[in-house]
């Protein structure tokens, strides 16, 4: 007995209910990743570069919201109420980071099947 099977079978027989994408996704979880999506591999590739982008926009974030608000003002030639107001909006930023992070690597532990 499998319910996988069972599942993969209903859900075969009503994939015009699913987006392509999503439904891909369904079917490559429930089959225990042996059939791939479309497109997963693109997938894979943007996630890698995501990580790239976020790796850097974490350090900068990082690097400006450890200054304080005073250097801000000099390095990037504003008043205080604009070095108050990007510092606040590098803070935010920094927390997306780790949003976006924790996202990407649980993507990638998805589609190369560690979540099971």
């Amino acid at each position: 007995y499998s319910p996988d099977q069972y599942m993969e079978a209903l859900l075969n027989r009503n994939e015009e209910m699913f987006d392509g994408v999503i439904f891909g996704f369904i079917i490559f979880y429930v089959s225990g990743c042996t059939i791939k999506p479309q497109g997963a591999e693109d997938i894979i590739e943007i996630a890698t570069q995501a990580k790239v982008v976020v790796f850097y926009a974490h350090g900068l974030t990082e690097l400006l919201g450890e200054l304080p608000i005073e250097r801000i003002e000099a390095i990037c030639g504003l008043g205080t109420e604009e070095a108050v107001a990007l510092k606040t909006f590098v803070t935010f930023s920094h927390e997306a980071t780790h949003v976006l992070n924790r996202a990407i690597v649980g993507l990638r532990k998805v589609l190369a099947c560690e979540t099971f």
